[in-house]
């Protein structure tokens, strides 16, 4: 199992805003790609059922692409956490 500390990094580092173009760009082509986990995120959120911090484990049951990969839904967890946050941030600067 992981150390709290290399998880705490790897949380950091993937929740950390896009801060060149590349990565804005790649940002986006995720969001993109991403589309359909991002709707059953919305939607797993909106139910209440987990903490969102546990999601990863829901779209590797949900969506068998998936059902091996947790390095993939924990990518697609965090990209979606990234998006969700600027999203928010967009609607509180359009206040």
């Amino acid at each position: 199992m992981e150390s709290d500390a290399k998880i705490d990094q790897e949380l950091n580092t993937s929740l950390r805003p896009a801060t060149t173009e590349t990565e804005c760009s790649m940002e986006e082509n995720n969001q993109n790609s991403y589309d359909k986990y991002f709707r059953y995120l919305d939607q797993l959120r909106e139910s209440g059922e987990t903490n969102m911090w546990g999601a990863a484990e829901y779209l590797e049951r949900t969506f068998s692409e998936l059902t091996c990969d947790h390095k993939r839904s924990s990518e697609i967890l965090f990209s979606w956490m990234r998006y969700t946050e600027n999203r928010h941030a967009e609607m509180e600067d359009a206040e």
